[in-house]
């Protein structure tokens, strides 16, 4: 690494979204899109990378700190990126630095496969968040698939490929898959929100729902999934609309009464 040199601290800006609903929207990931400048700046060396905000969200912030050689002039043509010039101090280069940005701009986040049937994301994989604090480097993944067999592929083909690069790897708070079923509780609850709102349909969505997990360890319970209207969720944008939740709730207060009077 060079001993010398100008400093800089680069700032990525994106909308965020969640990691599942919005993953086939084509939101940018910050955390990507900085690596992305830094690695097409063969000449720019790393002293710091961090970014994210929580492991089930795509990516709105990330900032790096990067030195280059006096003589050169930075560019970045990225318009999302905001640049901070640093005065000139004895800052430690990441070793590998080059290396740590190229694995992260090369990883395919996003969809990796479709499911024609449902026309929604079959599996996928958010690269949510990148620390290089303390002198560690961590990276977190959140995996995510309609299939636990595609989850569990997808999870050990990417485990093998952050391995090889000399990173351990650990799995934790995984969500197992839920297909969705239609049967005759779910059928009842239809016509019950039919009552509320006569468009009412159903529909799957490429997210981690609670209901996997009561599904997991009760495999015969019969189980569907209601809620409210939530738009840009797990964004700064996030919000609800209110009178979804009017309605939901009146749907819930109708499926408890009818399983008191034993018609479900």
């Amino acid at each position: 690494p060079q001993k010398s040199g100008k400093w800089f601290k680069l700032r990525a800006a994106a909308p965020g979204g969640h990691s599942g609903v919005n993953i086939a929207d084509g939101i940018p990931n910050a955390v990507t899109e900085l690596c992305g400048v830094i690695y097409n700046a063969p000449s720019m060396m790393l002293h710091s990378l961090n970014g994210g905000e929580r492991i089930n969200a795509i990516p709105a912030h990330a900032e790096a700190i990067v030195q280059i050689p006096e003589d050169e002039t930075l560019r970045v043509e990225n318009p999302d990126i905001d640049i901070e010039t640093l005065p000139s101090a004895d800052r430690e280069l990441i070793k590998e630095g080059r290396t740590l940005v190229s694995s992260i701009f090369g990883f395919a986040h996003g969809v990796r496969a479709w499911n024609r049937e449902l026309d929604l994301p079959q599996s996928s994989i958010n690269l949510a968040e990148v620390s290089t604090k303390g002198g560690k480097v961590e990276i977190s993944l959140s995996a995510r698939s309609m299939a636990n067999d595609d989850l569990n592929h997808l999870v050990a083909r990417t485990i093998a490929g952050w391995e090889v690069l000399g990173f351990s790897c650990d799995t934790e708070g995984k969500y197992p898959a839920w297909k969705p079923v239609v049967n005759d509780f779910s059928e009842e609850v239809l016509n019950r929100y039919k009552e509320i709102c006569s468009d009412a349909s159903y529909a799957a969505i490429h997210a981690g729902l609670e209901c996997a997990l009561f599904a997991r360890k009760f495999p015969d319970l019969k189980i569907t999934s209601i809620g409210p209207t939530i738009l840009d969720p797990h964004s700064d944008r996030e919000r609800v609309d209110l009178d979804s939740v009017a309605r939901v709730t009146k749907v819930a207060e109708r499926i408890i009464a009818d399983l008191n009077y034993g018609t479900i």
